[in-house]
C-alpha cells in the first residue's frame, strides 16, 4: 500500500469515532460474529511481519484493525490493535496524545474487561509506543516485567523475548548505573539463547557490547 491509502484508513478511524470519546469505547458490546473475529485474527497475525517489511502496510494493517474494532465491538485483538495505534498515530502522523489515548484504552480493555489472549502483546507495546512517549521512562519498568511474565503464562516467547531487549533499552535511556544494566542484559541474553531467538540475541548481544 501507499501512504496515501495507509493515510485514509487512519482518516476513517476519526470518522467511525465520532463524537464519542476514546475512553469511553471500553464500554463497547464484545465481537460475537465469528467472521469478524477471524478477520482480526489474521490482521493480527500479519502486524509483526508488517514491522519488519513495510512501514505504510503496518499502518494500514493497525488502523484496519482498530476500524473494525469501532464499526463491530471489541475483543481480544481490539486491545492490541488500540495500543499498536499509539506506533501509528504518534510517530506517522504526528497526533502522540491522540495514540496515548487509544493506547490506554487497550491497556484498560484488558484490565477491565477481562480481554487476556494478547495481554503480553499489549501490555509490550502499551510501554513501548505509549508510555515511553509520554511519560518518564521508568514508569514502563513494571508493564515490561508483566509482559514478559504474561508471555511465558502464555507461551508467547516472541514478546517475552521483545521484553528483554526494551528493558535494557530503558535502562540505559534512563542512565542507571551500568553494572545494574549489564546484569539485567545478562540475564536477558541467557533467557533468549534457551529459546533459540537469533533477531533478540543479536539484539541484546548488542546492547550488551555497548554496555562492556
Amino acid at each position: 500500500p501507499t501512504r496515501e491509502d495507509a493515510m485514509r484508513e487512519y482518516a476513517r478511524i476519526w470518522t467511525l469515532l465520532g463524537g464519542r470519546q476514546i475512553e469511553d469505547l471500553v464500554e463497547l458490546p464484545l465481537i460475537n460474529d465469528p467472521e469478524v473475529l477471524d478477520t482480526l485474527d489474521v490482521f493480527s497475525e500479519a502486524v509483526t511481519p508488517s514491522f519488519f517489511f513495510d512501514e505504510h502496510l503496518l499502518s494500514l494493517v493497525v488502523c484496519r484493525l482498530v476500524s473494525l474494532s469501532l464499526e463491530y465491538g471489541n475483543c481480544d485483538a481490539s486491545c492490541f490493535a488500540y495500543v499498536l495505534l499509539s506506533r501509528v498515530a504518534g510517530p506517522r502522523f504526528g497526533d502522540f496524545q491522540f495514540g496515548f489515548r487509544f493506547g490506554q484504552l487497550g491497556y484498560d480493555l484488558v484490565e477491565q474487561r477481562g480481554l487476556k489472549r494478547f495481554e503480553a502483546k499489549t501490555y509490550l507495546c502499551f510501554s513501548i509506543f505509549s508510555v515511553r512517549w509520554m511519560k518518564p521512562v521508568q514508569a514502563c519498568r513494571d508493564l515490561l516485567r508483566r509482559a514478559f511474565a504474561a508471555a511465558n503464562r502464555l507461551g508467547d516467547i516472541p514478546y517475552a523475548a521483545y521484553a528483554c531487549n526494551s528493558m535494557n533499552s530503558d535502562l540505559l535511556f534512563a542512565g542507571e548505573p551500568l553494572p545494574e544494566a549489564q546484569a539485567e542484559a545478562e540475564r536477558g541474553l541467557a533467557y533468549v539463547e534457551r529459546m533459540h531467538f537469533g533477531l533478540v540475541i543479536d539484539f541484546i548481544a548488542t546492547q550488551l557490547a555497548l554496555i562492556r
